[in-house]
């Protein structure tokens, strides 16, 4: 399918696109008519989540937890609060 697209955007910007077709099902139908631009590389970000998913799967929902919440830059001492804890047990 070509997309048209601006001008103003340069060759560099063109170049960290990634246009992803996206599947709407209704029922039993699907609709193949919807693209999203997007600068993420799906792909990519499927397998380091499915990476992430394989390593954590041995881990207690706790220790899970904690290693989301380090993911999104919580402090020590910020999780341990939150999870009711000391901050020698995160």
């Amino acid at each position: 399918t070509p997309f048209k697209i601006s001008r103003r955007v340069s060759h560099e910007e063109r170049n960290k696109m990634n246009i992803h077709s996206i599947d709407l099902h209704r029922g039993q139908e699907t609709v193949n008519e919807y693209y999203a631009v997007s600068p993420i590389d799906v792909e990519e970000e499927v397998i380091v989540s499915v990476g992430l998913q394989e390593v954590t799967s041995v881990l207690e929902e706790e220790e899970k937890t904690i290693i989301m919440h380090v993911g999104y830059g919580f402090t020590e001492q910020e999780i341990a609060v939150k999870l009711e804890m000391k901050k020698s047990t995160v």
